[in-house]
């Protein structure tokens, strides 16, 4: 191979094993995540801290953090990944959060939904 060859095939095997890692990523949900929220309705920004751990049979277990709010943990009543998304549930708060996988952001992009209405909410790696 040239040396131009030998370049372009080594960038596009690091392009591909990027694009398995993110998504591996993607599918293990597990572990330490922060995001700030403007609460639907009164305008209030929370920094919310997510905390989860695999359970078996590829469902989730955790608790939802407001550090705004004298750090309540919520437990969590439901989560998953499915298909590159993100969802959990607390039925204590009525809410609910929807998100995709953004392997450019490395972070699940998606909304909570509470009564009050929806919001976005970014989660990205590590503690809030």
């Amino acid at each position: 191979m040239h040396g131009w060859t030998k370049w372009g095939a080594a960038l596009a095997a690091s392009a591909a094993l990027a694009a398995v890692c993110g998504a591996a990523r993607a599918q293990d949900a597990a572990g330490e995540w922060h995001g700030t929220l403007v609460a639907p309705g009164n305008g209030a920004t929370l920094r919310i801290g997510l905390t989860l751990q695999a359970k078996a049979g590829g469902s989730y277990e955790g608790v939802l953090t407001s550090v705004d709010q004298g750090g309540a943990m919520i437990p969590l009543d439901a989560a998953k990944v499915d298909k590159g998304a993100l969802t959990f549930s607390i039925a204590a708060i009525q809410g609910s959060y929807s998100g995709a996988w953004d392997a450019g952001k490395k972070a699940w992009n998606g909304n909570w939904t509470g009564p009050n209405g929806t919001a976005p909410l970014v989660l990205t790696a590590g503690k809030p």
